[in-house]
């Protein structure tokens, strides 16, 4: 299981504002104020219209709206996976998609598949409105106001938290970097035709040229 202790940490101490708005803005919250799923998603509940994130210390995270050009790519490769998983199964996930991860973090990847296998792991106590547990498969969509090395660090969480396989897309600087499980780094392609879910989701090919246009 991973704790907030083994998980990689990612680097919240120096917030960047960049010309589209900002890349995120972190909340701290008491120590006393225990963030649990419950309040977390009532808070997201008061602020309708916002998107938040919680850190496994327990702040929250305003995530910034994403742009033309990384809502477009983003919902392709939705639109990708979900028509693959109707034929292999599992259920696919948008990024309003959150997971509630075992360090206590509650973090939404822009695109995710969760195995039937591992749709077992939930627990039978389990009775919230969230993923209860990681997906095989994440993809994070570079937003216009993301910097690449955090980016790269959340992927390394995600297959931290266990993740088999991630894709980080970049459609401005068209490159890929694909994550896979027991790899220390990833592969980075330059415009790719076409990604492969390889024997995490067997038989998904994904278009690129759609995102690289």
């Amino acid at each position: 299981m991973v704790t907030a202790e083994h998980t990689p940490a990612l680097d919240l101490s120096a917030p960047i504002r960049m010309e589209f708005g900002f890349e995120y803005v972190l909340i701290r919250l008491p120590a006393e104020w225990r963030l649990t799923e419950e309040s977390f998603l009532e808070i997201c509940s008061w602020n309708d219209g916002w998107g938040f994130e919680a850190t496994a210390a327990g702040n929250l995270i305003v995530m910034p709206p994403a742009s033309r050009k990384a809502s477009s790519g983003c919902g392709h490769l939705l639109a990708s996976v979900g028509r693959w998983s109707r034929g292999g199964g599992g259920e696919t996930f948008g990024p309003s998609g959150l997971v509630h991860l075992p360090d206590n973090a509650m973090k939404a990847p822009d695109c995710s598949w969760l195995s039937p296998a591992r749709t077992e792991e939930k627990s039978d106590d389990y009775d919230g409105e969230l993923i209860p547990v990681c997906p095989d498969f994440v993809v994070e969509v570079r937003n216009v106001s993301d910097s690449v090395a955090r980016q790269q660090e959340k992927m390394v969480q995600w297959m931290a938290y266990g993740a088999r396989l991630g894709w980080l897309v970049d459609a401005y600087s068209e490159r890929v970097w694909v994550y896979r499980a027991g790899r220390e780094e990833p592969e980075e392609l330059e415009k790719p035709d076409a990604l492969s879910g390889e024997d995490v989701l067997p038989g998904l090919i994904v278009d690129m040229g759609q995102i690289w246009g």
